[in-house]
């Protein structure tokens, strides 16, 4: 599994990622301003309309709370979203020419089902993220955390690519199958996503190490 992410990152210089890494660069940078100043407002209304409960210095610092908690747990979802529905078959097409010259080349998705699986995985996780919320009062939300996203996260990216070489059922089967590593590539992607920088790399290193993860699991 360490050798799927260390073959991803080495492919990152060339220059058929350059092209794809600005745009992941540009779309994970709106999505955590964009994702930000929405949890701000969202915030901002609460407090006008509880205003007599907060002082002001209170409401302001946690103001500054809800912008880093609303950047830190849902942009690296949003960013997922919009690199795997987008921008997959171009940076997997980088991967085939290089790893796999030999094998058949995979075939992406309508772009309606891809946009509908992805509205769909934006909504589980904002709604699974949120229940998990009042773990962080208890000392358990950094571990509840990347349990979570790594387990989505980890999903979301296998059968992203999965669903490129074979059938649904059948990227189903083997993610069932092979459910410990998923979890394990998964939960090493949530931890790249909050890395100041290498957030930014990671909507690129996370579908090409889980093509190198997929292909070895289904010659294994």
């Amino acid at each position: 599994m360490i050798s799927a992410f260390a073959k991803a990152i080495a492919q990152l210089p060339e220059p058929a990622f350059r092209k794809v890494f600005l745009k992941s660069f540009l779309v994970t940078l709106v999505v955590m301003i964009v994702g930000g100043l929405l949890v701000v407002s969202g915030f901002e209304y609460l407090r006008e309309t509880f205003a007599s409960w907060l002082p002001g210095i209170v409401s302001d610092f946690l103001g500054s709370i809800a912008f880093v908690v609303g950047v830190w747990l849902f942009s690296p979802v949003i960013a997922t979203v919009v690199i795997t529905t987008f921008f997959m078959g171009e940076i997997l097409a980088a991967v085939e020419r290089v790893h796999y010259p030999h094998d058949a080349p995979g075939k992406d998705l309508p772009l309606v089902e891809e946009v509908l699986v992805g509205v769909r995985f934006i909504v589980v996780v904002i709604f699974l993220n949120l229940l998990a919320l009042p773990t962080l009062l208890i000392g358990i939300g950094f571990f509840v955390y990347f349990a979570l996203n790594g387990y989505l996260m980890g999903r979301e990216y296998f059968e992203a690519v999965a669903h490129r070489y074979s059938d649904i059922k059948s990227a189903k089967a083997l993610r069932r199958r092979e459910r410990g590593r998923i979890l394990m590539a998964g939960v090493l992607i949530a931890v790249l996503f909050t890395i100041p920088i290498v957030n930014f790399l990671a909507p690129v290193i996370a579908p090409v190490a889980m093509i190198h993860i997929f292909k070895g699991l289904r010659a294994a």
